[in-house]
């Protein structure tokens, strides 16, 4: 008798356990739904929660990977699997757009997004070219990205773009090519190499690891081939990217055989001639090498 009121007892325990855990995390998603209606409307915890969705809309989108070289120039490297590659037209893809004179954008996230925010850049080098009579630096161009995706933060009836922007051009300071970063929330970063879109945890921890200034084109090429074919899957740790997004995160040694993920390569160069920046497209690393050299 006395084991079977002691198990009763347990059971009814337990039982209490369960409820409490099952109330406190019901009460936790009522909280938050309780803030993520409107876009401007801040957690109990400090967050926009729209603005971390749109994040996380940025976090799905196809990978870009980028990278400066000791050479001057830099290096976008556009991983896609090879079965999309197979069946897509590449013709109906824009995946980086020239916005202006020596100026160029990539997204990852939502497609309409990103265009209508491709749109808003153009406009405003036109507008820019038109009033001054000069192209605007890349940091003009990634603060007014920033200004317009901050702005849906903060007005009603809209939502936060869900996506991530890198812009490529010509800096102020010192009139080299560099690399800028523009998220949902209007933030804006300069970077020497950059990884966003999918599995950009793992990209991002390859490249901190190993890139260096002193990296060549071809080193650099490599490094961004070896980090885009990092597989997700490859173990089950989680990380957290620079915005506190968790992801999964995989060896970081990667895969530098793997045929399961195909490579479109972008240059961006100061012609030795004209010393205009130019954007050029090739297949893959020896095909970017042998043009280079001729």
């Amino acid at each position: 008798n006395s084991a079977t009121h002691i198990t009763i007892l347990c059971g009814m325990i337990f039982s209490f356990i369960v409820c409490l855990i099952l109330s406190l995390q019901s009460k936790a998603f009522a909280d938050d739904a309780r803030y993520d209606k409107n876009v401007n409307l801040f957690s109990s915890s400090g967050e926009l929660l729209q603005v971390q969705y749109a994040r996380n809309a940025g976090l799905r989108g196809a990978p870009i990977l980028c990278s400066q070289s000791a050479e001057n120039d830099i290096i976008l490297c556009l991983p896609t699997p090879a079965a999309v590659q197979a069946l897509q037209d590449r013709r109906s893809v824009e995946k980086v757009a020239k916005i202006g004179d020596g100026l160029w954008s990539a997204f990852s996230g939502l497609a309409g997004d990103g265009r209508a925010l491709t749109r808003a850049a153009r406009q405003f080098c036109l507008d820019y070219s038109s009033k001054f009579g000069s192209n605007p630096s890349v940091r003009s161009v990634a603060r007014h990205i920033g200004e317009v995706q901050h702005e849906s933060t903060l007005t009603g009836g809209k939502r936060p773009f869900g996506v991530q922007v890198v812009l490529i051009g010509e800096d102020e300071p010192d009139g080299k090519l560099t690399i800028y970063n523009s998220d949902p929330s209007g933030e804006i970063s300069n970077w020497k190499a950059l990884a966003i879109g999918q599995n950009s945890v793992q990209h991002m921890k390859l490249l901190e690891s190993e890139w260096r200034p002193s990296l060549n084109r071809k080193e650099v090429t490599n490094l961004l081939i070896r980090a885009a074919r990092i597989r997700a899957e490859d173990t089950g740790e989680e990380g957290e990217d620079r915005d506190g997004t968790k992801e999964v995160v995989s060896d970081v040694q990667g895969d530098a055989s793997s045929e399961t993920v195909k490579v479109d390569l972008y240059r961006f160069a100061a012609d030795k001639r004209s010393r205009r920046k130019t954007m050029t497209y090739y297949k893959s690393p020896d095909e970017m090498e042998a043009l280079i050299k001729e």
